[in-house]
């Protein structure tokens, strides 16, 4: 009852939304959906949601400044993903291409790919380390990353060095504001550069709206991407 009162001191009707209905929504529509606020509002005592501007942000992991966030395990790994922001200036996942498991790489080298229609991106290692462990279940269902990007990690790193590698991190709070500085970067290239209009939430951030060489200079702008 509690979250039912929750939802409905922010608006709607809550028996169309009932308590936990945010773990198993499958639409994915965040944008244009009617309950997008009770959602937030729901999960975000259990999963410590930040929002800015439209843009998700989870509190207990770090993020790197190209748009990766970074989970921490007792094992010394990371578990590394596309944070909400990178995922929409993506576009929708159709594909992933994961490396080998157990390799060795430097910061820089190629680690996944991800496919949107026709345009691939290529995703670079932001770390030195070794790949202990790759996301199989993003090799059978690549449409995980478009509907919870945060439970959708690409590989798991051992860093050589943990502490150094986190020292150039952000915690999550730390992120909030300097997410905030990324939107108003990505609106001022997007309105002054590309002539386009943009909403909070990164509704033009549609590959489709865009042409290819646009999408890649943003990219390269704004993602840990393959020159």
């Amino acid at each position: 009852m509690e979250k039912e009162s929750q939802a409905m001191s922010i608006g709607g009707d809550p028996s169309f939304f009932p308590p936990g209905y945010w773990r198993t929504c499958c639409v994915y529509a965040c944008s244009v959906c009617p309950y997008r606020g009770i959602c937030v509002a729901a999960s975000a005592g259990e999963r410590q949601v930040s929002v800015v501007r439209g843009f998700f942000l989870l509190r207990d992991l770090v993020y790197h400044r190209k748009h990766l966030w970074f989970k921490v395990r007792r094992d010394g790994t990371i578990r590394v993903g596309l944070d909400d922001f990178g995922r929409k200036l993506v576009g929708a996942v159709t594909d992933v291409s994961l490396p080998d498991e157990k390799g060795t790489v430097r910061e820089g080298d190629d680690v996944w790919k991800v496919k949107t229609g026709k345009r691939t991106a290529v995703f670079v290692s932001p770390i030195d380390g070794e790949i202990v462990r790759t996301n199989r279940k993003l090799r059978e269902n690549p449409s995980l990353v478009n509907e919870d990007p945060y439970g959708s990690w690409f590989v798991a790193l051992k860093p050589f060095d943990l502490k150094k590698e986190l020292s150039k991190m952000m915690d999550g709070t730390s992120a909030e504001a300097w997410l905030d500085r990324e939107v108003d970067r990505l609106h001022h290239r997007v309105e002054s550069e590309l002539g386009m209009t943009v909403a909070d939430g990164g509704e033009l951030m549609i590959p489709g709206r865009i042409d290819e060489d646009d999408w890649r200079g943003l990219l390269r702008e704004f993602l840990l991407v393959k020159e």
